[in-house]
């Protein structure tokens, strides 16, 4: 709900007030069910929508006015009464909070795609390699690690898993070849060595994803992604940040 009122007057020729400053995007409808508002303190005044047009991400909306008065002694109200003016200005900011809904949702880049898609294989691969230390670790500070990198991998790839849908990406259902490959390795070690592989591994992984939210953050057009991007990259760098530090001290 948002104070986007950008146009309003008495019928769609007399436009007196006019916020052209709010940008929403092009195809913006308005609900039936809030296409009406009273004005608060002034019962007898009330603003109906009449047009509601959206050209270069800029919205004008044209209400017409009704209330017990004849149409003609608003005009002329308008015109020479600032009182009423006020009222209409009342009745803007009222009825500006009704909801804009788009017509249609945002189409995702090729690029948002591909970043989607790696981020889900890295949370894919590592919860495998993690589940792995949660069993074989030896070090009580690495099988916490592994702990919480299960959990918390498992969270950001259901946070996405929205998007994934609407974009139409499958899920991946295992780790890739190079994570195959270092868990055959991860799976022939033990003791102090596998908990330095790991957490090598760990390091490794984290620092690449890193660098891969933060240019993801940077190039994506969709406001909402973004936010999800950004809230992973928090994430991923305070992995990082626990990985290095966890791994200096094997």
């Amino acid at each position: 709900m948002s104070s986007f009122i950008v146009h309003v007057g008495i019928g769609a020729k007399r436009p007196l007030l006019d916020f052209r400053s709010i940008p929403i995007p092009d195809g913006t409808s308005i609900p039936p069910a809030h296409q009406k508002a009273r004005c608060t303190g002034h019962p007898d005044f009330t603003v109906a929508l009449q047009t509601a047009i959206s050209r270069n991400g800029v919205a004008t909306l044209v209400f017409s006015s009704a209330s017990n008065h004849t149409k003609q002694k608003h005009m002329r109200h308008l015109e020479d009464d600032m009182k009423t003016i006020n009222k209409l200005m009342c009745c803007a900011a009222i009825a500006g909070t009704v909801a804009l809904v788009p017509t249609k949702a945002f189409a995702a880049t090729e690029d948002d795609k591909k970043f989607l898609a790696m981020a889900a294989q890295s949370d894919k691969n590592e919860i495998t390699l993690s589940e792995l230390a949660e069993q074989k670790a030896t070090n009580p500070a690495v099988k916490t690690f592994a702990q919480h990198m299960v959990m918390e991998h498992t969270k950001m790839s259901e946070s996405m898993a929205p998007f994934a849908t609407s974009w139409g990406l499958n899920p991946p259902v295992e780790a890739d070849s190079d994570h195959q490959k270092e868990l055959n390795k991860l799976s022939k070690l033990s003791g102090n060595d596998f908990d330095k592989e790991y957490m090598d591994q760990m390091v490794s992984d984290h620092s690449k994803a890193l660098s891969a939210f933060t240019s993801e953050a940077k190039d994506t057009k969709d406001v909402k992604f973004r936010t999800a991007v950004l809230k992973g990259k928090t994430i991923v760098a305070a992995h990082k940040n626990m990985a290095y530090d966890l791994k200096k001290k094997l």
